[in-house]
This record gives C-alpha cells, structure tokens and sequence, in this order.
C-alpha cells in the first residue's frame, strides 16, 4: 500500500471562474458538491449580494455537467411564502448531488420565529429548480447552520438528510442548544419532523453527514460557549451514529478533547478496497482564546 501511495499525485487543471457573470459582487459561503456517480457533475452554491436585489443576499447554484469546464448559473427561486417574511434574504447554502443525478440545496431563512431551513430540488442536474420546501420544527426552536446530504445508491438510496444546529425549546432558556436530523424518503418533497441530538446543558455545533454502505448515517458535532454563559474550557468534538435511517442516534462517541476549530467535516471512504467505510475528520484549527 505505502509503495503505491508514493506514486500518487495531485493533478492541477486550468482555473476557470465559476461567477464570471457577476463578478463585480461579492459571493460569500461558497460550497461545492461533486455527484456521487463521479466528478462530471458539479454542483456549487453561494450567497451572492447585487444591487438589483438591494445587496439582499440570494443563493445563486453554479453546476457543471462536464468536470467544471464549464458553468450554468441559476438564481434558485424564491419560495411561495414570500410575501409573508419582510426580509427575502438567505444564508448558509450547502449541496449535495444524488446518483440519479437529482441537484439539493439547502438554506436558512431567518423571520420573526428566528432560523427556518429551506431546500430546493433540480431533477435534472441543476438546469432547472424547483420552488424550495420549508422543513418542519417539530417540537424545537429556531434552525442554524443546515447541512443536507442525499444518500448514495445502496446506501439506503433516495433518502434526502438534513442536519442542523436546533434550540429546544426548553432548552433556550437555560442555554443550551442540541442539533437536529430531518428526513426525507420522496427526493426532498416533504420531509418529516426533526430528530432532535441534544446531549448535555451545553451549546452544540453541527458539523456535516456521511453515510456508510450499510445505509447508517454519521453526524459530527462540537460544544461551544454562548453569549453570557460560563466558558468552557475544554470543548470537545463528538459523532453519533444512527443505524435506523435517522429515527435515533445511538451514545455519542468522543472524538477529541480540547476542540479548538470551526465547524468540522468529516469524509468518508466509498471505496470497495479495505479502507471501505473508514471516516476521516477534518477542520480549521483556531487558537484557543
């Protein structure tokens, strides 16, 4: 194994700029997908800010069909409830790609409930997009930070997941916020209500999905300290498991201790070789202040 490892190597294509279009306005939390099946499919979201819609940021997916050579830009389009939320603006984009070749964006709305997570559908790769599906609260409070994963073939297929920071309502008033799992089986046509991780009385922090090729689902997340809250001094960061499509977790499982970073990401092996379902996490290292 270690003698072909050596001779791996990291080919470097030609830049090509996505937002070309509009690059006179700034793009901001860019997250880039590749489709399960392989690399021909792209598919990348932002919050891009212009003056026609007076710097109010939308979500804007760039995709690609041929290995990012070339880009399609859509601005995803608004949802039918509109009218009813004075600020049309929308954050925290993040994509994934099914293997049938179906696009998901998810973002995060914030109204006078506070956050509300929304999730648009391309049928077709991100040619054309649907108008985006409000998830349900369930029995908690207000969303942050989405994540959204589709299931790949034999993994538990056409399951749509996603995973996000949710206060309980209980919760709030004394701090602490848990994190929360939504599930879809219809491709993201409706979802059911959240599945609400809240393991202790501290503030937790998701951090994104893998899917293993028995179908079970892996979620990351880390304590932090709120606003006025007591510090704490040694964060740390957990997983969970969830072996039955995302209806419960079992225990967390440490990961480390002394956390120091932003949100992390874990990655997952997909290969038939015999590093098959092995999970690697990764972050942003800060200093402990």
């Amino acid at each position: 194994s270690a003698q072909r490892a050596r001779g791996l190597a990291v080919v470097v294509d030609s830049t090509v700029h996505v937002s070309a279009a509009r690059g006179d306005v700034p793009h901001i939390e860019v997250h880039l997908s590749a489709g399960a099946s392989g690399p021909a499919l792209l598919l990348g979201a932002a919050m891009v800010f212009t003056p026609e819609a007076q710097y109010v940021p939308r979500l804007t997916a760039f995709t690609s069909q041929d290995g990012g050579r070339t880009w399609t830009t859509s601005v995803l389009p608004l949802p039918d409830d509109t009218a009813t939320y004075p600020w049309p603006g929308f954050l925290d984009p993040w994509t994934t790609v099914g293997t049938d070749g179906a696009a998901y964006v998810a973002g995060l709305r914030i109204t006078a409930r506070g956050g509300e997570i929304y999730v648009w559908r391309s049928r077709d790769g991100g040619r054309r997009w649907e108008p985006p599906v409000r998830l349900p609260r369930g029995d908690g409070g207000t969303f942050d930070h989405p994540v959204i994963l589709a299931v790949p073939a034999g993994r538990g297929g056409g399951t749509v997941y996603v995973f996000a920071n949710q206060a309980g309502l209980g919760a709030v008033r004394r701090g602490a916020s848990g994190n929360s799992l939504s599930r879809s089986t219809d491709g993201a046509a409706t979802f059911a209500p959240p599945v609400m991780v809240l393991p202790n009385n501290l503030q937790n922090q998701n951090g994104n999905l893998v899917a293993f090729s028995d179908g079970s689902v892996m979620a990351a997340w880390f304590e932090l300290s709120g606003a006025g809250e007591p510090r704490v001094r040694h964060p740390r960061l957990w997983t969970s498991l969830s072996t039955d499509g995302g209806r419960s977790f079992l225990p967390p499982r440490l990961v480390v201790e002394g956390y120091t970073g932003s949100w992390p990401l874990l990655g997952i092996d997909r290969s038939e070789g015999a590093r098959k379902d092995r999970v690697y996490a990764a972050w942003t290292g800060l200093a402990d202040s």
